[in-house]
């Protein structure tokens, strides 16, 4: 069994949601607003309502917690979170970083299978838990075998995040904090950051305001590849959660860390 065929269910959801995405990607589109930082097109919700009529079909008694429609409850412990498009304003502006980002958890297990699908760019990664976290690049048939980087020091490290204005407040000042340690900062990129993470070219993703469907993915491609992902109290993420998300290459750094934000 080849390394696709293990995860021949979630691969075709990322098939899905490329396909749809790619039809849509830099054509004229109607932007809704869920509220004035969320906006919302067809195709976010084309690519859900495709992987929703696949799970409902494949998976019947699986639940569902997607960003555009209603949850559907888990009859067997079993839930498939889904973001259509994470980076709905990178689409809407012609920017290549959005991503599909896919993840099934089991009660007591966590995230067992996860992708990050990144239908402009041509890429993906797929992780299963005690199986890896692996990168297919664009073009390549071959899959690359992810691992983190392990920085030496924390005033070494690279940090990045997608936006400056998701920290507010108190959060703003501690991620300020952090970011004085460390040898510099991004940021753009989305939901790829967390792949590139998990490819060794970061040390550090913090994020703030984010839902499940946003960080359960990543969590399990950086942790397969070596990599820690945590809230801001160092606590495992689940489905529930206050929105903030650290993620390291190393365990050591992600302490140090944890540390400065607290402060």
């Amino acid at each position: 069994m080849t390394y696709t065929q293990q995860f021949d269910f979630i691969s075709q959801l990322c098939d899905f949601a490329r396909e749809t995405a790619l039809a849509y990607f830099r054509t004229p589109l109607d932007v809704e607003h869920k509220n004035p930082e969320q906006p919302v097109t067809i195709a976010d919700r084309s690519i859900e309502q495709s992987m929703r009529a696949a799970i409902e079909a494949a998976y019947p008694q699986d639940g569902i917690f997607g960003e555009e429609f209603a949850n559907k409850s888990s009859q067997n412990g079993r839930t498939w979170v889904l973001d259509p498009i994470d980076g709905t304003k990178a689409f809407i502006t012609g920017m290549p970083t959005f991503a599909c980002l896919v993840a099934l958890f089991e009660e007591g297990k966590g995230v067992i299978q996860a992708a990050i699908e990144m239908p402009g760019l041509g890429e993906r990664w797929l992780a299963g838990k005690g199986q890896g976290s692996h990168w297919q690049k664009r073009g390549a048939t071959a899959w690359q075998r992810c691992q983190v980087r392990r920085s030496g020091r924390l005033s070494d490290c690279l940090v990045t995040s997608t936006t400056y204005d998701m920290f507010k407040g108190d959060d703003l000042r501690a991620y300020e904090a952090l970011c004085q340690q460390v040898s510099g900062r991004r940021f753009g990129g989305d939901a790829y950051a967390y792949g590139l993470l998990a490819a060794g070219y970061f040390d550090f993703v913090i994020e703030a305001d984010l839902q499940a469907y946003d960080y359960l993915a990543p969590s399990l491609v950086i942790s397969e590849a070596g990599g820690v992902m945590t809230d801001w109290q160092g606590r495992e993420l689940g489905l529930s959660g206050d929105g903030r998300v650290l993620a390291a290459g190393s365990p050591e750094r992600q302490g140090e860390a944890l540390k400065i934000l607290a402060l």
